[in-house]
């Protein structure tokens, strides 16, 4: 987002006002290897900490952190289906974004 790119066709004249020029060349690819090392590690984390979290929990308490689980794993099953369309070559996804489906 913070990268210089082209705007979608009507805003072609348009330059994008979120570009920062710092971030040009070697220091986008940087910045993303190194967000996606982060990300990867604190999803297990935060996996262990809410397990441990559950552990400790009684009653209501513990009650809210199985449906911040079911939402967590309905979450992880969307990315995996996700993921599985893509590799396919199947999934609605281009440039990142979901596209319309036409049946």
């Amino acid at each position: 987002m913070l990268v210089r790119g082209s705007l979608d066709v009507p805003y072609t004249s348009v330059s994008d006002p979120l570009v920062v020029p710092a971030l040009s060349g070697w220091w986008s690819a940087t910045v993303a290897a190194l967000a996606a090392a982060v990300t990867a590690l604190a999803v297990p984390v935060g996996a262990v900490a809410m397990v441990l979290r559950f552990r400790r929990a009684r009653g209501v308490e513990r009650q809210q952190l199985r449906w911040v689980a079911l939402a967590a794993g309905l979450a992880a099953l969307a990315v995996v289906g996700t993921l599985a369309g893509v590799v396919t070559g199947n999934a609605p996804v281009r440039d990142g974004l979901i596209a319309s489906v036409s049946p």
